[in-house]
């Protein structure tokens, strides 16, 4: 366990998601959260197409504010 409220990286593809869900088991603790990230990841978090929207979606949606930089 660490103590800290801000999280900054370059997360690999591979191990983006599993990230994303420990960070969101945590986020009331956790201020702000700045990520690069591959953009297919992105496109994948971010969808509003309903086929391709699963439960860290909503996770994320409930969570965040995703703003995309470049």
């Amino acid at each position: 366990d660490y103590d800290f409220n801000k999280i900054v990286g370059n997360l690999p593809y591979y191990i983006s998601t599993d990230i994303l869900e420990y960070i969101l088991t945590n986020f009331k603790k956790i201020e702000l959260a700045v990520f690069m990230t591959q953009k297919e990841f992105y496109d994948r978090i971010t969808t509003k197409n309903k086929r391709d929207i699963g439960p860290i979606n909503y996770l994320i949606d409930y969570c965040f504010n995703i703003t995309k930089i470049l």
